[in-house]
């Protein structure tokens, strides 16, 4: 019996103390950059390359799970693993920026704009931490 939910792994990208999120709707709303692993696919894998995609982001994935949030698309669940990158490089163009608009944030407008409740609780825990 197969899984409830679509299984992805999402980056939540540093760049010095800025989140970087990114958007396909021009900033109507906030996401990680995120996608599901091919069979026997890495994770941190999966995330450096979302970071580099959808952000324009160069990094190296912490192998420790932040936490995990589930979010809805057409009529799919999807459950979100979150994993922390630290941007070594961060590029003014990068392979998505047609299609993505990515966003610096400070952690506490990083809450403010994502619709996510589980991920809100990642960031917020993370606002704890420091």
């Amino acid at each position: 019996m197969g899984s409830l939910f679509v299984k992805q792994a999402g980056a939540l990208c540093w760049v010095d103390e800025e989140i970087v999120l990114v958007s396909q709707d021009e900033g109507e709303s906030w996401e990680l950059p995120a996608a599901t692993p091919s069979e026997g696919e890495q994770k941190t894998t999966v995330v450096e390359a979302q970071a580099w995609q959808k952000a324009g982001v160069l990094g190296h994935a912490e192998e420790h799970r932040l936490g995990e949030y589930l979010y809805s698309h057409g009529g799919k669940m999807y459950k979100v693993e979150v994993f922390e990158l630290k941007a070594k490089k961060c590029r003014d163009q990068w392979p998505g920026e047609e299609r993505y608009k990515r966003g610096f944030f400070s952690l506490e407008e990083a809450i403010s704009r994502v619709d996510e409740f589980g991920l809100r609780d990642i960031f917020k825990k993370l606002k704890r931490r420091a």
